[in-house]
């Protein structure tokens, strides 16, 4: 059985190839999954996956100027006219389900998804 303090060393050894392999094709972007993402580099897909790896990388004390500098500007290029920032291919492929939640909990505050984006 293994050590736990060797397991802990050992992921931490890990976790820098790992971001770096995760590492999207446009500069500040985050893949989905090691295996690829669900949708090709020309959809404008990702805001959860950089925030998340951002986070990430802040709080294991990872993260570099680079990284902040590159992933503000892709997380900015989800942003609205108005203001808003959300992954537009997330909205879309939810809305379905949103829908068919709200007829059936006949709770309508997040029908065009104004619940998640309003602030």
């Amino acid at each position: 059985m293994m050590d736990i303090h060797q397991l802990v060393a050992d992921i931490k050894r890990k976790i820098p190839d790992f971001f770096e392999k995760m590492k999207g094709p446009v500069p500040g972007a985050y893949r989905y999954s090691l295996s690829g993402d669900l949708f090709p580099a020309n959809y404008q897909f990702g805001l959860g996956n950089t925030v998340f790896a951002l986070r990430s990388k802040f709080i294991l004390n990872m993260i570099l100027e680079e990284d902040q500098t590159d992933a503000a500007t892709y997380i900015n290029s989800f942003q609205t006219s108005d203001g808003h920032i959300f992954d537009p291919t997330v909205m879309r492929k939810s809305a379905l389900r949103r829908w068919y939640l709200a007829g059936r909990s006949f709770d309508f505050n997040n029908w065009f998804n104004d619940f998640v984006m309003c602030c």
